[in-house]
């Protein structure tokens, strides 16, 4: 029998189908779905918005929003440090995916003439090289983004006699940035040297310093534009102060910023932690950490939550959500001719599964600086272990 020719026109392409049909999707649904993606990653983002027209025109671009909106930020993405410096010889620069492990490689032509001075929230704080009177940018790596603040060095260099006595700018700074309401990006920076805090948004003519200090050996971190202190017990008081600086304030008469001192949010009581403790981030948890014994690699480490102390709850936690917290990556320079070193000493927590050697809920730390040996210290059961040996940059 002779074939006979289908009357039914063939069944179209799945993909034919799949694009019509998100094409069909109203533009406040697909932009709701790219919200969604966005507050997982923001190039997962990028990549939402080129599958077709219809995604392009339903949802914000990333580019002019990248530093202004922190919905943009790039939060959990780490500035790899390569080869003992900085920056590498090109101006191509490594980022690592804390949450799922992916590197990707970014071309940033502003390095070909800046440092890297620190990173926050996965933006980068720029300095030109040798010239003290150039302005500080605010780079977003995978946008190209920038927004400049005023000229920061000389201020610095004003403030030297309330260092260390070493007559050198000291750049092992923790940068807190965050954005205004009115949508002024601010930036506050407390360098390792000096005990006060320097700050500026993108409205201000110049920076200024803050009119109280902070003590010389009080731990500082930045969490979501803010700082948090770890004050250290004195003479007045035995117990362990955490404090917190919020962001610069505008005084739209006097059109700048000012800083309000910190304020008092938590205190370790000496009865419950006795032991001197450091704090961490940890995702976007703040945590304490300290040690039972010395020497500190022998005894049972102390982990609590800056959350539950606030909430006057003072017991140690077992778990990390699964996390593995790496402390004490350390990397700088000393640029030459200059009186300035550039000083990063960086902690990540990174998900347990994007990298083979990791365990969940554990704190990796050296003993010191040379030690490319770690050890894993194991908050469920509190035992240490010594883990393989780490490769440099």
């Amino acid at each position: 029998m002779a074939h006979q020719p289908s009357l039914m026109p063939p069944p179209a392409p799945k993909t034919t189908s799949l694009h019509h049909a998100w094409s069909s999707l109203h533009a406040d649904l697909v932009r709701l779905l790219g919200w969604q993606v966005l507050a997982g990653d923001i190039l997962d983002y990028v990549r939402f918005r080129v599958v077709c027209a219809h995604s392009r025109s339903s949802t914000i671009a990333p580019r002019s929003h990248g530093i202004v909106d922190p919905r943009f930020h790039p939060k959990r993405w780490f500035l790899l440090p390569e080869g003992h410096g900085l920056q590498p010889a090109d101006v191509k620069k490594r980022f690592f995916n804390l949450c799922t492990g992916v590197f990707v490689r970014a071309w940033l032509p502003f390095l070909s003439d800046s440092y890297v001075l620190d990173s926050a929230n996965g933006l980068l704080l720029l300095q030109r090289k040798s010239q003290d009177t150039s302005a500080i940018r605010v780079l977003h790596p995978f946008t190209g983004d920038f927004v400049e603040l005023p000229p920061l060095m000389s201020l610095v260099r004003a403030n030297l006699d309330m260092s260390d006595g070493t007559g050198r700018v000291d750049f092992r700074s923790v940068t807190s940035i965050s954005v205004t309401v009115d949508g002024f990006v601010a930036v506050m920076i407390k360098l390792y040297n000096i005990s006060r805090v320097f700050f500026a948004t993108t409205k201000d003519q110049h920076w200024s310093v803050s009119t109280w200090n902070i003590g010389w050996y009080s731990e500082t971190i930045s969490s979501q534009g803010k700082l948090f202190v770890l004050d250290s017990p004195t003479t007045h008081h035995r117990e362990q102060h955490i404090l917190q600086i919020d962001p610069p304030r505008l005084d739209h008469h006097a059109m700048s910023s000012y800083l309000l001192p910190p304020r008092l949010i938590a205190t370790c009581p000496t009865n419950k932690i006795s032991a001197m403790f450091y704090m961490e981030e940890c995702v976007s948890e703040i945590l304490v950490i300290g040690h039972d014994a010395n020497p500190l690699f022998k005894g049972r480490m102390l982990v609590y939550k800056v959350a539950d102390l606030i909430m006057g709850k003072v017991v140690p936690v077992t778990s990390i959500e699964g996390n593995t917290l790496f402390t004490t990556i350390d990397h700088g320079i000393s640029i030459d001719d200059d009186d300035i070193s550039v000083y990063v000493r960086e902690t990540i927590a990174v998900s347990y599964k994007v990298i083979p050697t990791a365990v969940g809920d554990t704190i990796v730390r050296r003993r010191h600086l040379k030690d490319n040996s770690p050890l894993y210290y194991d908050l469920s059961s509190g035992e240490w272990s010594q883990g393989p040996a780490m490769g440099v940059c």
